[in-house]
C-alpha cells in the first residue's frame, strides 16, 4: 500500500538531492549524493597514490554514512507512517545544507562533507519511512526498476504500475533538481543551497503538522 502523500513527498526529496548534487559537483567536482562514484574515485586515488584526494573522498563517504546512521538512531517509524518525529531529520538536513552552502566557498571540503551528511540523513530517512522501497539520493536503482518494468510490459507480463510511477516521479524530480541546482550555482555559488535547505525545513514542518499515523483511508493500493 502506498500512502497518497508519497507521490509529492518522493518527488520533492529527489529534487532536493539532485539540486545538492549539482551544486557539489560544480563547486568541488565531487558528487555528494551517492557512494558508488565516491568509492570508485577514492579507490582510484589510492591506487594512483593521490592521498589528498583519497582523504577528501573518504571524508565525504564517512559523512554520508554518519548521516544515514543518524537517521537510524532518530527514527523508529513503521513503514508509510508520517510521524511527528520524522521532522527532526529534515530540520537537521536543512541546517546542514545551509551551513554547507555558506562554507563551500572558503572551506569546500567541510562544505562538501556537510552536503554528504545532509543527503545521507535524507536517504536514511526515506529508506526507513518507506520500508526501503524508495531512496531519493540517487537514480541508479530507480532507473533499474523502471527498465525492468518496461521489459516486463513489453513482454506482456504483469508489472507494478504504481511502483514504476513513483520511480518516474523520483527520476523526474532528481533531474529537475539537478537543473535547478546548476542554474542556482551559476548565479549564487554555494549559497544556492539555501534553496533546498528551505525546502527541507518545509518538509519537516509538514511532518510536524501531520504528526499522526497514516489512516487506512489515506492509502492507495500498489
Amino acid at each position: 500500500m502506498f500512502p497518497r502523500w508519497i507521490w509529492p513527498w518522493a518527488g520533492v526529496l529527489a529534487l532536493m538531492a539532485g539540486f545538492v548534487n549539482a551544486v557539489a559537483i560544480l563547486d568541488s567536482h565531487e558528487a555528494a549524493t551517492h557512494l558508488t562514484g565516491v568509492t570508485t574515485a577514492a579507490t582510484a586515488a589510492v591506487a594512483l597514490g593521490n592521498w589528498p584526494v583519497a582523504a577528501i573522498l573518504g571524508l565525504v563517504a564517512l559523512a554520508f554514512l554518519i548521516g544515514a546512521a543518524m537517521s537510524g538512531a532518530l527514527l523508529r517509524a513503521p513503514r508509510w507512517q508520517s510521524m511527528r518525529h520524522v521532522s527532526v531529520p529534515f530540520f537537521l538536513e536543512a541546517a546542514s545544507l545551509a551551513v554547507g552552502g555558506l562554507l563551500l566557498g572558503g572551506h569546500p571540503t567541510t562544505g562538501l562533507a556537510l552536503c554528504a551528511f545532509a543527503v545521507g540523513l535524507q536517504n536514511g530517512t526515506s529508506t526507513i519511512t518507506t520500508g526501503a522501497l524508495i531512496r531519493t539520493s540517487h537514480v541508479t536503482g530507480i532507473l533499474t526498476d523502471l527498465a525492468v518494468s518496461l521489459g516486463q510490459a513489453l513482454q506482456g507480463r504483469p508489472w507494478d504500475r504504481r511502483r514504476a510511477s513513483v520511480c518516474s516521479i523520483v527520476f523526474g524530480g532528481f533531474v529537475v533538481g539537478a537543473f535547478a541546482g546548476a542554474w542556482g550555482f551559476n548565479r549564487w555559488g554555494g549559497l544556492a543551497l539555501v534553496c533546498p535547505a528551505g525546502v527541507a525545513a518545509m518538509v519537516g514542518l509538514w511532518h510536524v503538522k501531520v504528526g499522526t499515523e497514516v489512516r487506512p483511508s489515506t492509502l492507495v493500493s500498489p
